[in-house]
């Protein structure tokens, strides 16, 4: 058996209203808000919402390592925060090439690789018969 409301379109939203004015006023007492306390301390709501206080109070020192509020709210925003950059902001991460990776990102380079490899080995070419002519000379004269 169900039960069909013809008016929840209607209600939704103001429960969705209702959830959300709880939540400030929460977050409110918890901040020591004296507007907030100004208006609730004369209900008689307020002897059976004075030790949920104190409890949660005490609850968030606990894991804040500090006995202000409001500091530990400031911590919970930046954690939000950084949580949400975290999920949305995609960064490149740079990595610190090594050498060998620098002299790889040269030497195969499609363009420059091959003249490089070519300079080098006319280089060494060079290099080796000025050694083998300075040891010895009297087979090239």
């Amino acid at each position: 058996m169900t039960i069909k409301f013809e008016n929840m379109d209607e209600i939704t939203p103001n429960l969705k209203k209702i959830e959300q004015e709880f939540e400030k006023r929460s977050s409110n007492l918890l901040k020591n808000n004296k507007k907030t306390y100004a208006k609730l301390h004369d209900d008689p709501i307020w002897t059976e919402l004075q030790p949920i206080l104190i409890e949660a109070s005490n609850h968030i020192e606990l894991h804040h390592d500090s006995e202000d509020i409001k500091e530990a709210f400031a911590e919970e925003y930046v954690s939000f925060n950084r949580g949400i950059v975290a999920e949305v902001v995609k960064q490149k991460q740079q990595e610190e090439k090594t050498l060998t990776q620098k002299i790889d990102d040269i030497l195969i380079h499609p363009m420059l690789g091959l003249p490089i490899f070519l300079f080098f080995c006319l280089f060494l070419r060079v290099f080796l018969v000025c050694l083998v002519f300075k040891k010895h000379p009297k087979k090239f004269y």
